[in-house]
């Protein structure tokens, strides 16, 4: 999908700091490109909530008016971010709009709550007509975390 200014939306959970600093580099590269990019965090008033009817957003991103997305967000309980769960389900269709997704994670192995996690975002993208280009999964503890990050900054290509 290379194609040069386009208007491009990173919108993510982040309760560390992790997977904005990815979000960050995703950012920096989408500029170099000449896009004109927005990073917007999701942030909620109860952020330990787990069930997603009681999740209160206090920061909610408007979605509209972008020609691709990137999704960002972290592994809880091995189970992707309730707060992104939350989000993506109250959002409008992305109507065949172009994604990228990613997460990251404490473990070292995906198998240990990434895998279910991306399954989960991957549906809640699909439930909104999102087309996905590509995921991708940062295993902080993992010996090849500048690999993985890298792996997820080159995944992206508009």
């Amino acid at each position: 999908m290379e194609n040069t200014n386009l208007k491009i939306a990173v919108i993510i959970h982040s309760k560390t700091g992790n997977t904005k600093s990815v979000a960050e580099r995703i950012k920096e590269k989408l500029v170099a490109r000449g896009h004109q990019v927005q990073l917007e965090e999701i942030v909620a008033g109860n952020d330990e909530e787990m069930d997603l009817a009681k999740i209160i957003l206090t920061k909610n991103p408007e979605s509209k008016g972008y020609d691709g997305y990137v999704f960002g967000a972290p592994v809880r309980a091995f189970s992707l971010s309730p707060i992104m769960k939350a989000y993506l389900s109250k959002t409008q269709d992305l109507e065949g709009k172009p994604v990228y997704c990613f997460l990251t994670q404490h473990f070292r192995f995906r198998f240990l709550g990434g895998d279910n996690a991306l399954k989960q975002f991957e549906l809640a993208l699909n439930d909104k007509s999102a087309r996905i280009l590509g995921t991708n999964i940062v295993n902080w503890k993992s010996k090849k975390r500048a690999q993985l990050i890298e792996e997820t900054v080159d995944l992206v290509k508009f």
